[in-house]
């Protein structure tokens, strides 16, 4: 998944990018601003002096990041959880694995990501918080049918971090080669007509 190539680069963060590409909100550009305009305002209420400018700044500046960042948080969450097939087609992989993550979680599983490089085939690793079962999941955010590689990475993953079940996950569907193999060796395959339903839950 880290790897997969497109003909337009992603960018990495999901903090400055929605689903549909356009910029963050306008709060995260005025809050600067407006600390900007507290500080010249102190600067000017104490008569020049720049010391209790600055610390009153400084706590506005604390205070107002906070604030944005929970409510940046709230308004992410609230787009993963009600994110149609559109968006996340147009997600990044990065915001794909997000999406699983979070959708997991809602659900009472233990979710846990592995690093961004050298994931030995896992993206995620799901525990069912009933049973104690973990499940390697691989996901495929992409524009073309997913191979058999997906499938061995999933394979890998599971045996790499001691997972009892393998899973591959795509906002796609699968070439028959990967329904073959997976078929085989008890790969359980979500496409894009399984997402968010109760087939992606039974791990």
């Amino acid at each position: 998944m880290k790897k997969q190539q497109h003909k337009h680069k992603e960018k990495k963060t999901i903090m400055t990018k929605t689903f549909s590409g356009k910029q963050a909100p306008a709060i995260l550009y005025i809050v600067p601003i407006s600390i900007a305009v507290v500080y010249v305002f102190e600067v000017v209420k104490s008569g020049g002096y720049l010391g209790s400018a600055v610390t009153n700044a400084s706590i506005c500046l604390m205070i107002s990041s906070l604030l944005v960042t929970f409510v940046w948080m709230i308004a992410y969450k609230k787009m993963l959880m009600g994110a149609s097939i559109k968006q996340i087609d147009s997600m990044s992989g990065e915001q794909f694995e997000d999406y699983l993550a979070y959708m997991y979680k809602s659900k009472g599983f233990n979710v846990r990501t592995t690093p961004k490089s050298c994931d030995f085939g896992g993206d995620l690793i799901v525990e069912d918080m009933k049973t104690g079962s973990l499940t390697c999941i691989q996901a495929k955010r992409w524009r073309r049918n997913v191979g058999e590689s997906a499938v061995q990475q999933a394979i890998s993953g599971a045996q790499y971090y001691e997972c009892g079940n393998a899973m591959v996950i795509t906002n796609s569907t699968y070439t028959d080669a990967a329904k073959k193999l997976a078929h085989k060796c008890g790969v359980k395959l979500i496409d894009r007509f399984s997402l968010g339903t109760h087939k992606m839950y039974e791990i």
